[in-house]
């Protein structure tokens, strides 16, 4: 593979994780639940379809015609709840990965937080501080 190519991303270093990956994935798994989802709505709309078919059929007396709209309604009928089910559980993956992702994110701002926090500590005197901390109470209550 060529770096730094036309269309070539740059290849992330040991100190920033694939953050865009991850994000990319979580795009796609919303994606494909909502999705799922629709899937899910049609074929409820599919099935109300065959119970009309199923009705009509029956008023016109014509039963075998009757019992295949109605295998077929509930084929659709399952087919939906399939769906369904299978997009509530790429939902709940897409939601643990969010779920990393916001914490890699604060992880990452605590890291940072904690290296500002040492290099103030650093540079600061400890005899000043032990000298001022006595102070300090005096001071607040005026």
């Amino acid at each position: 593979a060529t770096q730094g190519g036309v269309g070539c991303k740059p290849r992330p270093t040991p100190e920033t994780p694939r953050t865009d990956a991850m994000e990319n994935q979580l795009f796609n798994l919303k994606f494909t639940a909502k999705q799922l989802n629709r899937m899910s709505k049609k074929a409820e709309k599919e099935e109300k379809a065959e119970k009309a078919k199923v009705k009509k059929a029956i008023e016109k007396g014509n039963m075998e015609g009757a019992r295949i709209y109605a295998q077929n309604a509930i084929r659709q009928k399952n087919q939906s709840m399939n769906y369904l089910r299978l997009g509530s559980r790429v939902d709940a993956v897409a939601s643990r990965v969010e779920s990393a992702l916001k914490m890699n994110m604060l992880t990452k701002q605590m890291a940072g937080v904690v290296k500002g926090m040492d290099s103030s500590l650093k540079s600061m005197d400890a005899e000043k501080v032990r000298y001022s901390r006595p102070r300090l109470p005096r001071c607040a209550l005026v």
